[in-house]
């Protein structure tokens, strides 16, 4: 038994590097095409990419890790029920569901993974991926250069462009108003503008053309005044440039004290949002566990056995599961369950299942 327990748990770690790599490629790519507004600025490097993709994996694996885990069981239990592999181990007095140890190995590492991740690594890591984003100036170039609308994501600032072309950066109608200084109102009227990065200031400097800018204070007795330029610059360092989608980390930065506290003394709402993340950050990883047993149960128990089997059993598993904490989620933000049956409900039904397939199974091989 140990040796056939060594070999199973070996092919299940050979097939788990290529699912974790698919897996995480996969999410990576769809986190990035999220974020592909930003990679159109010209100061965003490669090294820039890298570290967003680093601060997003504890969150990522969340989701990788209990995917790749079911990937892997249902890829080695259908190939070996292919292979006639298991046949001949039945032959010799050796059912399949006797093969759990290795299972229970495979699953509780990657139970501890997620783990670390969700509750130690996931508050730092979205904090970080939050301050990079801004220090790289959320507002790139095809957030700022839109037209027919009034723009006011840089604060103390407006922009009205009529017309824009986002391959050479640059805009026609310029309305710009500066109210960085509460004392003094500028409004800049400019037949064309143009934006680039500054690599030596650190920051983005719109060069206006052939235009005005009105003056006005505060002081009701003055009178405002206007100078003609031909041209003009405006240059705003990337601390100013906030993406306010990542303004504030709220829940995701807490961590698991924080949102306990948060959870006691905020308001209704706000406290059955804290609480789903505290017990997501908990069920997540356990998911490794029940989804890993289920899976191979059910790979067992079905006629067929080959790779597009084991293929689409893993996404059944796996999305059934995400559905329900997804449906869950959502009565419980809008008050119709307690986020603790919300987000353990799923869980305790996949582990009943399999609970009840595994017996079920026994019962039928004695």
């Amino acid at each position: 038994m140990l040796i056939i327990e060594r070999y199973i748990l070996r092919e299940i770690f050979k097939t788990y590097l290529l699912a974790i790599a698919a897996t995480f490629a996969l999410l990576i790519t769809g986190r990035l095409l999220q974020l592909a507004r930003y990679f159109f600025q010209s100061f965003i490097s490669p090294s820039d990419i890298l570290l967003l993709v680093l601060f997003a994996v504890p969150k990522l694996s969340l989701y990788a890790l209990p995917l790749a885990t079911v990937l892997s069981i249902s890829l080695v239990f259908s190939r070996m029920k292919a292979d006639r592999e298991l046949t001949a181990l039945e032959a010799n007095g050796i059912s399949a569901l006797n093969l759990y140890k290795p299972v229970l190995a495979f699953a509780f590492v990657n139970m501890a993974l997620a783990a670390t991740s969700s509750i130690i690594l996931l508050p730092h890591s979205n904090a970080l991926f939050r301050k990079k984003l801004n220090s790289l100036g959320a507002a790139s170039a095809s957030t700022l250069l839109r037209e027919g609308i009034f723009i006011d994501i840089i604060p103390g600032f407006i922009f009205y462009f009529q017309k824009v072309d986002t391959a050479k950066l640059t805009a026609m109608g310029v309305f710009i108003e500066d109210a960085r200084n509460p004392k003094l109102n500028v409004r800049i009227i400019a037949e064309k503008a143009r934006l680039f990065y500054d690599k030596k200031h650190r920051g983005i400097t719109f060069s206006v053309t052939n235009g005005t800018i009105t003056r006005l204070t505060s002081n009701r007795n003055s009178r405002g005044r206007v100078v003609f330029f031909k041209k003009y610059e405006i240059r705003i360092p990337l601390g100013k440039l906030i993406d306010r989608s990542h303004a504030g980390g709220g829940k995701n930065e807490m961590t698991m004290e924080e949102l306990k506290k948060a959870a006691k003394t905020s308001g209704p709402k706000e406290a059955r949002r804290f609480l789903i993340e505290y017990n997501l950050r908990i069920a997540l990883p356990l998911s490794c566990i029940c989804l890993g047993f289920l899976t191979q149960i059910v790979t067992y128990i079905g006629k067929l056995g080959s790779v597009l089997w084991g293929m689409s059993l893993s996404a059944a598993i796996y999305l059934s599961y995400y559905f329900l904490i997804s449906m869950g989620k959502g009565l419980a933000e809008n008050g119709l369950l307690p986020p603790t049956v919300a987000v353990w409900f799923p869980l305790c039904l996949i582990a009943t299942i399999t609970i009840i397939f595994w017996f079920r199974q026994r019962s039928t091989e004695t």
